[in-house]
């Protein structure tokens, strides 16, 4: 029997594509893959979106009280749009004041007697990750639970997170809801996102609202007591304090096969997203802590800075002007890289012409390697960008046409 080989591989092609399109999954690389107690795990230059390390970081599972990065997105939204105040009172719903009672699940119990802000209910959902709190945030920005949910899949939608179902701001199964549960639903209904995709939510989050670290890197802080006063709430993440990488947060979410944790640290002076998902048998911290350890020993980093670029109307010589990154930024590879495998861009704003203030924006750099794999983003590359070191004057007319005249030939 012969067959036509053209025809086979035709097929196969056809069903490879179709596989790739039916289950969202598309084919990415890193510089290494870690070697973790974990189902999933990633590593992401926040700056660049460079993928540094990945393990299975594209199927999805539960997430947990990770959820609560995505309430706290809004919730900053709301306060930088100017709807909402972080000294607002919120007003918190019987049934979900019911519900911080329950002992069984994160909780911090809530009252009516007590007044409870919107600065109080973040540090709540964010330390020891009460649900209660995110639950009650989720009903200030949205209305409804109902609301918080369709709000939360469109702005995931909009991040290019698609095909996702939030069934709880807390991120608490379905079945563990009491009388909030949704009864339309499977009680064994949850969210689900991949590690690359809660990666996306943490970069979102960080690169718009960075001020939540400043509540995230807090271990301990105060929140009013049912029995009056204040009384401490803690921390769930182990790492705050007790890593060589400096981690601020993010957050943790525990369910019922595993642990799950995404965090914000510094790795050869860069800053990274680290993302943990279904450890098991060894602390999420612990694994977290092998990934970077492996990072730090099987990487390099690059500086490719730029100096200097021209404008024809600069009063400088030969148009020449000192520039810089607006943040400093490192390009990661492997050991003993070989720099001639990188090939680096460079782009002048549109139009760009003197004066210059200091710190305007002159380009943007991205950059590609000769090997293909180590080419991984999460998202579109980050440009890099690229500001006037120094105030630039605008010169004579005639010696800007000149160089435009030389420029020609």
């Amino acid at each position: 029997m012969k067959f036509n080989t053209k025809k086979i591989k035709l097929i196969l092609a056809v069903l490879g594509a179709f596989f790739v399109l039916n289950t969202g999954i598309s084919v990415k690389a890193a510089i290494f893959t870690p070697n973790v107690q974990s189902k999933a795990a990633i590593l992401v230059n926040k700056n660049t979106g460079q993928v540094i390390a990945s393990k299975n970081d594209q199927k999805r599972y539960p997430i947990a009280s990770i959820s609560k990065l995505l309430v706290i997105y809004m919730v900053e939204q709301q306060i930088h749009q100017g709807k909402l105040k972080r000294t607002d009172v919120v007003k918190i719903p019987d049934n979900i004041l019911k519900f911080s009672q329950d002992s069984g699940v994160a909780n911090v119990a809530m009252n009516k007697q007590n007044k409870y802000t919107v600065d109080d209910l973040e540090k709540a959902a964010l330390l020891p990750s009460s649900n209660s709190a995110a639950m009650a945030l989720a009903e200030k920005v949205s209305g409804s639970q109902a609301n918080y949910y369709k709000g939360a899949e469109k702005l995931l939608n909009s991040w290019g997170i698609k095909n996702v179902k939030i069934y709880s701001a807390s991120g608490l199964c379905n079945g563990d809801m009491g009388q909030l549960k949704d009864k339309s639903v499977s009680k064994s209904a949850e969210n689900k996102l991949s590690a690359r995709e809660v990666a996306i939510v943490a970069s979102k989050l960080l690169a718009k609202y960075p001020n939540v670290l400043n509540t995230t890197q807090l271990t301990q802080t105060s929140f009013p007591s049912i029995n009056g006063g204040k009384q401490q709430i803690n921390t769930t993440i182990g790492l705050l304090g007790h890593s060589n990488y400096g981690f601020k947060g993010l957050k943790t979410g525990t369910y019922l096969k595993g642990y799950n944790f995404v965090g914000f640290a510094t790795l050869k002076n860069q800053p990274v997203i680290t993302v943990i998902f279904n450890s098991r048998h060894a602390s999420p911290f612990l694994s977290t802590e092998s990934m970077m350890n492996q990072a730090n020993a099987s990487t390099e980093t690059i500086n490719n800075s730029i100096k200097k670029t021209k404008i024809d109307n600069a009063d400088t010589k030969s148009g020449e002007i000192a520039i810089k990154q607006k943040i400093p930024t490192l390009i990661f590879a492997p050991n003993n890289f070989k720099q001639k495998d990188l090939r680096i861009n460079f782009k002048q704003t549109d139009d760009l012409s003197a004066p210059l203030k200091k710190n305007d924006l002159v380009g943007t750099q991205t950059f590609k390697f000769k090997e293909k794999t180590y080419n991984d983003f999460i998202g579109k590359q980050s440009n890099i960008k690229y500001v006037s070191k120094n105030n630039v004057d605008k010169t004579w007319m005639i010696v800007s046409w000149y160089r435009k005249l030389v420029n020609l030939f």
